[in-house]
């Protein structure tokens, strides 16, 4: 006996044209599989051309087959001279797809309107074979996840906020750092890193820029006034850096700041590594 009683005699006839009329259904070589009252499965061959970069469908594609999975099988169930329009739904992944597989299932329950209710028993058979997959491939993710997380919750853990000395950095430092204190996280301190400093301090970027300008018009030691313009250069990134980082300090005087300056090499060793650790603890 029919779980569901179509209020259109002719319904398998009309929600098959309706599907067929789809021509994004086409292009991704989606065809229905079984059609019932209320219920539609959807069958998609595995195709390359349609894998995200790991190789498994899309989720995009899968979302795209549950959306018309859920209007036809309600579309099943409405009257003659409906339509079907999708408003909003949802989808939850719950492991990756490779095929060849049975897409995805779907079916509607009548309560005081169309509700749909997602997934049979064969799909739920699918879903586990996907899961099994998904661990046999990534074997150990959720042991290391659950240790990762039991070291969070260790008393002696604490978070370490790293920003550079730019603006749209020193933002994302302030949001994560007041998140930190609204969670009841502890927060260890921030380091602005690479911050710009000078080998002369003392000469500022006006005077090197004056001093550059009188040798060009003098025409005299164009290698000289070009240091001269570089050293401008940098002290105002100085200024900037210093300016930058003073403001967020003032905002956040409860938090403990190190600043690290720019290194002149890329770290790449343990010695680069001891210095960024010695200029830390400095």
């Amino acid at each position: 006996m029919a779980r569901f009683q179509p209020k259109n005699p002719d319904f398998r006839r009309v929600a098959t044209d309706t599907f067929d009329r789809q021509r994004a259904m086409r292009a991704l070589g989606i065809s229905i599989a079984r059609l019932e009252p209320g219920e539609v499965d959807l069958a998609m061959a595995y195709s390359s051309d349609f894998t995200q970069q790991n190789g498994f469908i899309h989720a995009g594609i899968i979302t795209a087959g549950l959306d018309s999975a859920c209007g036809i099988a309600a579309f099943t169930l409405m009257p003659e001279g409906s339509d079907i329009l999708t408003v909003e739904f949802k989808t939850n992944l719950l492991a990756p797809a490779k095929g060849p597989f049975r897409l995805m299932s779907a079916g509607v329950n009548m309560a005081m309107s169309v509700l749909n209710k997602v997934l049979g028993a064969q799909v739920l058979t699918d879903v586990q074979t996907f899961v099994a997959a998904f661990d046999t491939l990534f074997g150990g993710f959720r042991q290391r996840a659950e240790q990762t997380v039991a070291l969070l919750r260790e008393p002696h853990t604490a978070f370490l906020v790293v920003a550079s000395p730019q603006n749209d950095a020193l933002r994302e430092a302030s949001y994560f750092a007041e998140r930190l204190r609204a969670e009841g996280m502890p927060l260890a301190g921030v380091v602005l890193n690479r911050v710009t400093n000078a080998q002369a301090p003392d000469l500022s970027a006006e005077r090197s820029l004056a001093a550059a300008e009188k040798l060009e018009e003098a025409d005299k030691s164009p290698l000289t006034a070009a240091v001269l313009r570089l050293h401008a250069d940098k002290m105002q990134q100085v200024v900037g850096d210093h300016k930058r980082a003073d403001r967020f300090r003032r905002g956040h005087r409860a938090i403990r700041t190190v600043e690290v300056p720019a290194l002149p090499d890329d770290v790449h060793d343990l010695t680069g590594l001891r210095q960024i650790g010695d200029l830390l603890t400095a």
